[in-house]
């Protein structure tokens, strides 16, 4: 999916649909105005393309109880600019083995970002947490992977990446 528009392009199509519909050749103020407007809808082109990856990854892992897809409160409107697992914390199988499994196939993912406490630069600094043992971001770090979902990877990419996780787990 492409949804790169450029400025030519913008200008020509408000330049075609004002003239059409209200009869105006538009100024350079009403090009920009219209530029941004049509920047707006390919921005909610791009997000609804990574919430259709998203939900087909949720849906193709659906039988495998040891993957949650990154979950997300039902009053919310996520962008989905990751499309992120977590395992559970009994999955015999790591992120690392998908990273590493998708990685034999010559596929980027990589984990979850580490969290800033853990982090070399961090460790003098206090940390405080509610958790005895790791906090909930270590947790999620320890036992999450970031799937690949650019607007650019095809359905049949997808399709592989998902294939590949799958194996893993029979």
């Amino acid at each position: 999916m492409n949804y790169k528009l450029t400025k030519k392009q913008a200008k020509e199509l408000v330049e075609s649909k004002l003239s059409h519909v209200f009869g105006v050749t538009p100024d350079e103020a009403a090009y920009e105005h219209f530029y941004k407007a049509v920047s707006l809808i390919v921005r909610d082109m791009m997000i609804q393309g990574r919430k259709d990856f998203y939900e087909r990854y949720k849906k193709s892992f659906e039988g495998i109880s040891e993957i949650e897809m990154q979950p997300y409160m039902a009053n919310s409107k996520p962008n989905h600019w990751l499309s992120a697992i977590i395992l559970d914390k009994t999955s015999k199988i790591k992120p690392i083995d998908i990273i590493e499994a998708l990685e034999n196939e010559n596929i980027e993912s990589r984990p979850i970002w580490k969290p800033m406490h853990m982090q070399p630069f961090f460790k003098d600094y206090d940390f405080i947490t509610l958790e005895k043992e790791k906090s909930i971001a270590q947790d999620i770090f320890e036992r999450g992977a970031c799937l690949p979902s650019d607007t650019k990877i095809t359905d049949e990419e997808q399709k592989k990446v998902i294939k590949i996780i799958k194996k893993l787990f029979i």
